[in-house]
């Protein structure tokens, strides 16, 4: 029986940083959806910002990104990125808004990622976003009156 025991510690001895190593994997990989999906984030809501400034010239949406960008990374820092870089470009009244950064493995310094997400965005003259927002009304008030449940109709 004596014999059997030690066997257990042998296999323990193996498996344990095996698996450990693995746990440290998954949180890594964690920590880059968490880093990513904050990118998404943030090109989203830079995007969100710029689409009602129609008159603004193209250097003034550039400081209003810049801005914007520089409070939304101190709300939510990253993880494990550096250097994100931030490029605006706008041709007529689509701008191009492209955020970039190295994503770097902790434990190995040899390993960056680039993470590079973009968006381009159109922006909306206050006439027609005005004409879209009653439209949209005009769509919700069409279903609130609808009095059936049944939404196979």
């Amino acid at each position: 029986m004596r014999r059997l025991q030690g066997s257990f510690t042998v296999e323990a001895a193996i498996l344990v940083p095996f698996l450990l190593a693995l746990c440290v994997v998954f949180v890594y990989l964690g920590i880059y959806a968490y880093d990513k999906t904050l990118m998404i984030m943030d090109v989203n809501g830079l995007a969100a910002t710029i689409r009602d400034k129609n008159g603004v010239s193209d250097e003034e949406v550039a400081a209003i990104c810049e801005k914007t960008f520089s409070e939304i990374k101190n709300e939510h820092p990253y993880l494990a990125t550096e250097n994100i870089k931030m490029e605006v470009s706008s041709k007529g009244n689509t701008v191009f808004i492209q955020l970039s950064a190295d994503w770097v493995f902790p434990l190995y310094k040899g390993y960056n990622r680039i993470i590079c997400k973009e968006r381009e965005v159109k922006r909306v003259s206050p006439v027609e976003k005005m004409y879209l927002t009653e439209t949209v009304k005009k769509a919700l008030q069409g279903v609130e009156n609808d009095d059936s449940d049944d939404l196979r109709n």
